[in-house]
């Protein structure tokens, strides 16, 4: 910095040490903070991201719909399965 300070309570021009800039200083500086734990407290995150209070335990989410649309997946992947050794057996 090009700015020095002669004495601890100098308040003159540019020297950081007015009550203004002190306050200009901390609102620039915390604003981030705010900001970002605004950001993750304000949306529901477990709604967005359709995980549990433990996190994303499977087994224990208590979003209605997860487990039955989990189910459905599950079974259509193993139909698919079934179709196709069907078919590989069925060109044999």
């Amino acid at each position: 910095m090009h700015n020095t300070v002669p004495a601890l309570i100098f308040t003159g021009s540019h020297s950081l040490t007015s009550t203004s800039e002190k306050a200009l200083f901390y609102v620039f500086s915390e604003a981030p903070v705010w900001v970002a734990t605004a950001l993750l407290l304000v949306p529901n995150t477990r709604q967005v991201f359709r995980h549990g209070v433990l996190g994303d335990w499977r087994s224990l989410d208590g979003q209605k719909g997860w487990k039955e649309s989990r189910k459905a997946a599950k079974e259509k992947k193993e139909r698919e399965r079934r179709e196709r050794e069907a078919a590989a057996t069925s060109q044999v």
